[in-house]
């Protein structure tokens, strides 16, 4: 194998490999958001809500069974997210609605049909450790986070899904790490205020990722063209001597 194809499926694999770790659901699938002093950047997705900011998204979810919900409520919940500023349309994809099916003449025949949302966006978010989903990569972590957010918040689910999401043997882990990530949020808000967040490694590794297999890629399509190159001169005809 040329050296340029080993580094590039060692690169693929590498990809793939940490981006199977990062969006694996049950990695996310305890994400809430807490009361602080104020509203982080990005609203829900910050995971702090001012006291005013947080009884607001209470009040929006508190009906919402996520695992027993149509497209038609979960529409509704994202409009008032929306128009009450906790999240922004640029960070989620529309299929946090849910699955939509339309009809030959393109009206949605299944807004008002109720089935597991949760699981739904279990599965999709598993799909997104393809690297073919770069581009929307990141803003399908994000509904799935907002989701989970939801999920753990809303009084009709929040049980539920808790304990569905965390296995026995976890438990300890995840009550230990949340311990550690309050430590660190009460320490930056003590020394530099609540808007000043940690650098966010999946996105730098992603980008760092995708910068290392343009980078093969490149050189892939170089020595391919070399090699074309040396093809075409290979068959091309002898030239003819000069007659004397």
């Amino acid at each position: 194998m040329p050296p340029i194809s080993a580094v590039s499926t060692m690169l693929d694999s590498l990809a793939t490999g940490y981006l199977k770790s990062v969006y694996t659901p049950g990695k996310h699938e305890s994400f809430q958001v807490k009361i602080g002093d104020k509203t982080g950047e990005g609203g829900v997705l910050s995971g702090v809500l001012s006291e005013k900011d947080h009884a607001q998204f209470q009040s929006i979810i508190k009906g919402l069974n996520v695992k027993d919900a149509s497209y038609s409520e979960m529409s509704e919940v994202y409009r008032k997210l929306g128009a009450a500023g906790l999240i922004s349309e640029n960070d989620i994809l529309s299929s946090f609605m849910g699955s939509s099916e339309h009809d030959a003449g393109g009206s949605q025949v299944n807004a008002g049909a109720k089935y597991d949302q949760w699981q739904y966006h279990k599965d999709g978010l598993a799909s997104y450790a393809d690297p073919m989903f770069s581009e929307t990569r990141e803003r399908a972590l994000n509904t799935f986070k907002l989701m989970a957010a939801i999920a753990n918040a809303s009084p009709v689910t929040g049980q539920t899904v808790a304990r569905e999401s965390v296995s026995a043997q976890d438990r300890e882990q995840a009550v230990q790490v949340d311990l550690s990530e309050e430590a660190r949020r009460r320490a930056r808000k003590e020394d530099y205020g609540i808007d000043d967040r940690e650098p966010d490694e999946a996105k730098f590794m992603n980008d760092l990722i995708e910068q290392m297999q343009e980078m093969a890629q490149a050189a892939k399509t170089a020595q391919n063209t070399q090699a074309a190159d040396a093809a075409t001169a290979a068959s091309a005809p002898a030239p003819v001597p000069p007659s004397p």
